[in-house]
């Protein structure tokens, strides 16, 4: 290679003709990072609350519905629980009328009595219709073992009450008849209001919330008569 051929030519340390280093291509890329633009940071934040609150919301999603999926089933045999219990507690009503027509002294009490005998008997037989519609067997518990109205209206299988107890206090209660009806039917009468009254919020089906309605209605009202006979018959008592 001759000399004139050397002199085009760019030396390491050699400048250029205006004093400037010679450029060369992509060696200022090299060992260098890239920098985070401020609309990346941004997003990346956006992306991990986004993620952070998915996760919460599934998470109660999942405890929501569990509930919901709990409290469905507990509302779908609502129905079938009420009628577990006021069909033997309408029983032992029929029960204790009948033996009014045997033993009261007084025609009130009597015509009284033939009227708890017609109407809780309907019920109970509307009761049995729709257990057997609803739940494939009109049989409900005997009244020795009815099922406990407890705290929120849950039916305790494990806590039965005999009501028959209520009817053989009244048999053999040694007062005048009448006086032990009353104060026996009466506080009856209000354990059969405040069922129905859960019935009313509770039950699913349209026929229960309208059977309770009735039974709230006209056991009120038969409650209201007693203790005005009370009042009147047994004033010092």
């Amino acid at each position: 290679m001759g000399h004139d051929d050397m002199s085009g030519m760019n030396m390491p340390g050699d400048e250029a003709a205006d004093g400037s280093k010679p450029q060369h291509e992509g060696h200022g890329d090299i060992g260098t990072k890239p920098k985070t633009s401020r609309p990346e940071i941004v997003a990346v934040a956006l992306l991990s609350f986004a993620t952070l609150f998915v996760g919460v919301w599934l998470a109660n999603r999942g405890g929501n519905l569990a509930m919901s999926t709990r409290n469905m089933r507990q509302q779908m045999t609502f129905d079938r629980r009420f009628i577990d219990m006021m069909v033997p507690h309408h029983q032992v009503a029929v029960m204790m009328a009948k033996l009014a027509l045997e033993r009261s002294k007084r025609p009130e009490i009597r015509d009284f009595a033939q009227v708890i005998i017609r109407d809780q008997n309907g019920e109970i037989a509307e009761m049995r219709r729709d257990r057997k519609a609803w739940y494939g067997d009109e049989r409900t518990p005997d009244p020795s073992d009815m099922p406990m109205i407890v705290e929120g209206m849950q039916m305790g299988a494990d806590m039965p009450m005999d009501m028959r107890g209520d009817f053989e206090v009244l048999r053999r209660d040694p007062r005048d008849f009448d006086l032990a009806f009353l104060d026996a039917m009466i506080p009856h009468h209000g354990s059969a209001v405040e069922g129905s009254q859960h019935a009313v919020t509770q039950a699913v089906h349209p026929e229960t919330v309208g059977l309770a309605d009735r039974i709230i209605r006209a056991q009120e009202r038969e409650i209201d008569q007693m203790r005005r006979w009370r009042s009147q018959w047994y004033p010092n008592l």
